[in-house]
C-alpha cells in the first residue's frame, strides 16, 4: 500500500509540475496555447501533403505545406522537403530546388531531398548539379531506389 501512495503521489507530482492535475481532463483545442495547436497540426498538415502528393493533387500539398511552414515550427525541413516534392511533381522545378535547399540547409542528411533535388536540377538541365545531388543521396542511402533511377536518367542524358 505504501508503495502505491508512493507512485501514486508522484504521478500526481509529475502531472502538476507538467502544469496540470492528474484528474484534470485534457485540454479542448480551443483551450489549447498556440504552441500546442502547432505541434497537432503541423505533422497532419504534412502528413495530408504526402498523401496529396500519392492523389497526383500538387497544388493542394503546396498549399498544406505552405501552412505548416508559416506555422514557424520544429517540422520546417519535412515540410520544405514535401513541398518540394510537390513543386517537382507540378512542373514548378525552380521552386523545387529552392524548397529542397532549404531542407537539405536544416536537415542535410536527407538522401530522398537530394534524389528530388536532383531530378528537379535534371530536368532544368543542370546536370552537374543533379549529379552531384545523385552522389549525395546515393552515399547517404546506397539503395534509394529513386536516387538510382535518376543516376541513370542523368547518364543517358549526359551520354546524349
Amino acid at each position: 500500500e505504501a508503495a502505491q501512495a508512493t507512485a501514486i503521489e508522484g504521478g500526481a507530482a509529475a502531472a502538476e509540475a507538467c502544469g496540470s492535475a492528474a484528474s484534470d481532463p485534457a485540454p479542448s483545442l480551443v483551450e489549447a496555447p498556440p504552441a500546442r495547436l502547432k505541434e497537432i497540426f503541423v505533422p497532419l498538415l504534412v502528413a495530408r501533403a504526402e498523401a496529396q502528393l500519392n492523389l497526383r493533387s500538387f497544388d493542394e500539398a503546396i498549399k498544406d505545406c505552405t501552412d505548416a511552414l508559416n506555422l514557424r515550427c520544429d517540422e520546417m525541413a519535412l515540410a520544405r522537403a514535401v513541398r518540394g516534392e510537390a513543386n517537382l511533381l507540378s512542373g514548378h522545378l525552380d521552386e523545387a530546388v529552392s524548397d529542397c535547399n532549404v531542407a537539405l540547409s536544416m536537415e542535410p542528411l536527407d538522401a530522398y531531398t537530394f534524389a528530388v533535388r536532383a531530378q528537379a536540377n535534371l530536368l532544368l538541365g543542370h546536370l552537374e548539379e543533379a549529379a552531384f545531388d545523385c552522389d549525395e543521396a546515393l552515399k547517404l542511402c546506397p539503395k534509394l531506389d529513386y536516387a538510382a533511377t535518376v543516376r541513370k536518367k542523368l547518364q543517358t542524358k549526359m551520354a546524349q
